[in-house]
C-alpha cells in the first residue's frame, strides 16, 4: 500500500474509515485497479531485496559469483 509513507497514516485511516488493512488492501485492488493483477503488484513500492531482476542482471549475478568462487579465481 504504497498510499501510506507512514504506520501513524495508515493507523489513522483504519481508525477513522473502521477498515483492517486487509479491507483497504481488497479496496485498491477491486475498485482502483479493477482486479487486474499486475496494474496492483506494480503500484506497490517493493524492498530491495525482492526486487526483480531482469535476465542480463541475473546473468551478470551469477557469472561474477562463479568468478569468485571458481577455483581458480587467483589466476583470471
Amino acid at each position: 500500500m504504497d498510499d501510506y509513507l507512514d504506520y501513524d497514516e495508515l493507523d489513522a485511516d483504519i481508525v477513522y474509515t473502521g477498515k483492517s488493512p486487509y479491507d483497504i488492501s481488497q479496496e485498491l485492488f477491486i475498485d482502483i485497479y479493477k482486479r487486474n493483477l499486475w496494474d496492483y503488484l506494480n503500484s506497490i513500492e517493493w524492498d530491495t531485496w525482492c526486487k526483480h531482476e531482469t535476465p542480463e542482471e541475473t546473468k551478470k549475478r551469477m557469472a561474477e559469483a562463479e568468478r569468485k568462487t571458481h577455483p581458480f579465481r587467483k589466476f583470471f
